[in-house]
């Protein structure tokens, strides 16, 4: 088979397997619920480990937004492709819905089901076989369930300082599976999406050019470098790039890889590792990496996570 022909079976099999997006509308919130205690995509840690080799295909590394290898159509989808219209001038945000946290008895929303329990076995058996186990987390790294709404930004920082978006505007909500586990240097967490409410591929920069965090409408934030003024504790110039590498999973899964570098005064820092695997039924799995202390880097590598990933069983978010 050419290449040519390779990628036209490709293309029809991706576009085969695209969801369609729907928005569940959500009723107008009261205001004056305490900020969600959400746990948010982005956070993660360090360790150092081995995990069984999963086979991943047709690597495509690419910097700056530039690919070096078009073997496999590329993953990115354009944000005008996204289902619900975002205003350039307002900033978004997932975070978990406070609706449903209950006030009275300091209760939240997350939940286990049938569901959550069987990955949280298989995610806690891939943690031990990398050297990790769930401590410290409130809830011991076990994956929960719960639901999430899309709103604009409450304090309209472009990052986490707010904690929590505005409930007043849900624009659309989801379910979704996620856990987290401490270690010695930081966190590593898991999302497990639903099919619906996210593009593939890396997503615009977020507003707040310091914050590392993906668009919502993506999983992942990169890959075109950029470079902002840091203003605290003294100006300095910032530097952002990202090594951005896709491939292809042994069922068909589209997996990216991102890890993003800042370098301010010689300096260079690598504290958060992304990798987001895509299923052929149109949900996904992220998984994260931050290491605390801007002298670490995050220690799992992209085959480490990958394995972890493809390990977890591929039951629905419901």
């Amino acid at each position: 088979m050419t290449t040519d022909e390779l990628n036209r079976v490709l293309n029809d099999e991706f576009e085969r397997c695209t969801p369609e997006l729907s928005i569940v509308p959500s009723a107008i919130i009261a205001k004056g619920r305490r900020r969600a205690r959400a746990r948010l995509a982005g956070l993660a840690g360090g360790g150092v480990a081995a995990i069984a080799a999963v086979a991943v295909l047709l690597p495509t590394v690419f910097a700056g937004g530039t690919a070096q290898d078009a073997a496999v159509p590329p993953l990115r989808q354009d944000p005008s492709e996204y289902p619900i219209a975002f205003d350039p001038n307002v900033e978004y945000i997932w975070s978990a819905d406070e609706s449903r946290f209950d006030e009275e008895n300091e209760a939240d929303a997350y939940t286990t089901t049938p569901a959550t329990e069987e990955l949280t076995t298989a995610w806690l058996a891939g943690l031990e076989a990398l050297g990790f186990q769930g401590q410290g987390s409130w809830n011991e790294g076990a994956v929960t369930r719960h639901n999430e709404v899309l709103t604009p930004d409450q304090d309209q920082s472009g990052a986490y300082g707010g904690w929590a978006g505005d409930e007043s505007k849900v624009l659309a909500e989801r379910l979704a599976y996620s856990a987290q586990v401490d270690t010695a240097d930081g966190i590593i967490s898991l999302y497990v999406r639903p099919a619906g409410l996210f593009l593939r591929g890396a997503g615009t920069q977020a507003k707040n050019p310091s914050s590392l965090l993906p668009d919502p409408r993506y999983l992942v934030p990169g890959c075109d470098s950029y470079t902002y003024m840091l203003e605290f504790p003294r100006p300095a110039e910032v530097e952002t790039t990202f090594e951005c590498v896709e491939s292809e999973g042994s069922e068909g899964e589209r997996i990216l890889s991102v890890r993003p570098s800042q370098t301010t005064g010689g300096r260079t820092s690598r504290t958060i590792a992304y990798l987001v695997v895509y299923r052929a039924d149109g949900s996904a799995v992220l998984i994260t990496e931050r290491s605390w202390n801007e002298t670490s880097e995050p220690s799992l590598s992209d085959e480490q996570m990958t394995a972890l990933a493809l390990a977890l069983p591929a039951v629905p978010v419901e």
